[in-house]
């Protein structure tokens, strides 16, 4: 079972984040990701038995989480790899990201980018892209925490929820 737990967010948060990229939607052409789909990754764990994957929600359920505030800070293109980009992410602060940090270390995160992706295309020179940076300084809690299967189809990933916790 390929699992990863994240953080998914109320309707008013995704419904402004909506409204922000009309305009970029125009810009650039890929596989745009559906709303109900976006989430902020804590971490990717890859290929699980049903056996870890037990443990995994056992151990998420022992943990307790006060309500969190997290802020982004611009819709822009995902970090560059060799000069090229693949997506268009929504970019938050670290600010607050500790109240996960025992998820960091249970399941060694040590490369966390905190961002929501919206798009997927082939990669790209960054300088031959159109300009697209939106300064977007929301203020929100995440709903739930989840431990979410990805189902890779044809038509692209499926998630499923094995485990959700409020965070609200």
């Amino acid at each position: 079972m390929r699992i990863f737990i994240a953080l998914t967010f109320p309707e008013d948060f995704l419904n402004k984040i909506e409204k922000d990229i009309k305009d970029i939607k125009k810009k650039i052409k890929g596989k745009w990701i559906e709303k109900e789909k976006w989430h902020l990754t804590l971490a990717f764990l890859g290929e699980r038995s049903i056996q870890e994957v037990d443990l995994i929600q056992k151990f998420l359920l022992s943990l307790k989480f006060n309500q969190v505030q997290l802020s982004t800070f611009k819709i822009d293109y995902s970090l560059p790899i060799k000069n090229k980009v693949r997506m268009i992410w929504v970019h938050f602060k670290y600010d607050n990201f500790n109240n996960f940090q025992i998820i960091f270390d249970k399941f060694n995160v040590d490369r966390f980018y905190p961002h929501i992706n919206l798009i997927r295309f082939e990669p790209r020179v960054l300088s031959k892209l159109p300009y697209i940076r939106k300064d977007l300084n929301l203020n929100v809690c995440p709903k739930k925490l989840v431990l979410f299967e990805s189902i890779l189809k044809r038509e692209g990933a499926q998630y499923k929820e094995l485990l959700a916790i409020e965070l609200l």
